[in-house]
């Protein structure tokens, strides 16, 4: 009379090739399908990585609240930092320039504006709703107005943004 022991039937999450999350461009729902990551802690990777930039390696999780060792040993097998993408293209790129196009923010989808260092699900979607409002963008530091970006949010996104000119 033994508990029914079914095997853990976490679903393969699929953000890319590998089938594994990119934590550095995974939204919310993507995480949670993560194991042992709900609502809140989707919600600390996102604005860890809003905060501070990009996942470097994928042990860096770890400085994320609420995700310790223990957490990251059952996240690992599932997650990426994007090797090889655009995120990794950046980092590894021999001068401060990111090594890809820049992105232009009157034009750009939603998932376009979340690769941007800085910016998450509901930033990306305060641009665009502002954008549909006030129509394009004239200046980067136009960008001020949107709810949740100042200054330094700017400064952290100007590298890889334009209004295409």
């Amino acid at each position: 009379k033994t508990p029914d022991k079914t095997p853990d039937k976490t679903p393969e999450p699929s953000s890319d090739s590998s089938g594994k999350i990119n934590i550095n461009t995974g939204n919310q729902e993507q995480l949670e399908t993560l194991k042992g990551i709900g609502p809140v802690k989707a919600e600390n990777i996102i604005s860890y990585r809003n905060s501070n930039g990009p996942f470097k390696k994928i042990e860096d999780i770890q400085n994320v609240s609420g995700i310790g060792p223990k957490t990251f040993e059952r996240l690992k097998p599932f997650i990426t930092v994007g090797t090889g993408d655009k995120i990794r293209k950046i980092e590894t790129s021999s001068d401060s320039k990111p090594s890809r196009d820049k992105i232009n923010i009157n034009t750009a989808s939603q998932s376009d504006l979340e690769t941007i260092p800085g910016i998450g699900p509901k930033t990306a979607q305060n641009i665009i709703s502002y954008r549909k409002e006030h129509g394009p963008f004239k200046s980067i530091e136009e960008l001020d107005n949107v709810t949740r970006i100042g200054p330094k949010t700017i400064e952290k996104m100007r590298p890889y943004i334009t209004i295409g000119d």
